[in-house]
């Protein structure tokens, strides 16, 4: 069995969701199995779980009425936010016992279905140091972790930014390593699909530095 963790990292903005979503669409053609798995899995399934759940859906639902979508769902964001700094505050390595969680429980049901068999995990939400430094240790889970940086116009300019968690510091550790690769992603390439080209720079240095992907197809062109 082969792991792949794919790691998107990059501020708001950057485009980490789009090129995942073009990632999750094009790399089934070169593993077995491909999944997304988030930081913060845990902390939308606890809200699901929790007794206001059904509450909080119907007030959102209700909101969603009369209220832009914008507005709404950046008052969502806040409380996940809120929420996950608190469990953070708790036991600042809460989210990685989930990821770890999840990560076992991926690679156990595939290898009891093939042995020999291709994961490709994307994670586009690290944001904290305590996170990336549990992916540098991806030996002890059978992985290779690619990490790659996002940026708009330049990386520079996103720096600043950066700093609202601790993204700098990430970037800085993993080119001291050399094991950052920069992807400029602007908001338009191939007419009106932003973010494709920056999935196919990701494909095209897997195919470069592994043995895992035969060059890059045009067939979403």
């Amino acid at each position: 069995m082969k792991t792949v963790i794919i790691n998107l990292l990059g501020v708001e903005g950057a485009g980490k969701t789009t090129v995942s979503k073009y990632l999750q669409a094009i790399l089934p053609s070169y593993f077995d199995v491909v999944l997304p798995i988030s930081w913060a899995d845990a902390l939308r399934l606890e809200i699901m779980l929790t007794g206001d759940c059904p509450t909080t859906t119907l007030r959102i639902v209700g909101e969603l009425m009369k209220t832009p979508i914008v507005k709404i769902m950046s008052g969502v964001r806040q409380k996940l936010l809120d929420l996950g700094s608190l469990r953070r505050a708790e036991d600042p390595d809460y989210w990685i016992h989930a990821f770890k969680f999840q990560l076992e429980s991926c690679q156990s049901f595939v290898k009891k279905c093939k042995s020999d068999i291709k994961i490709a995990i994307i994670v586009d939400d690290t944001r904290f140091m305590n996170e990336q430094l549990f992916l540098d240790h991806r030996t002890t889970y059978g992985c290779e972790v690619w990490d790659f940086l996002l940026f708009r116009n330049s990386v520079d300019e996103y720096l600043e930014a950066g700093r609202k968690y601790e993204l700098v510091e990430i970037i800085g550790h993993l080119r001291a390593r050399g094991e950052l690769f920069d992807i400029r992603n602007p908001h338009l390439t191939h007419g009106n699909k932003p973010g494709l080209s920056a999935a196919e720079d990701v494909i095209k240095i897997l195919h470069e530095q592994t043995n895992l992907i035969k060059p890059i197809s045009h067939e979403m062109h």
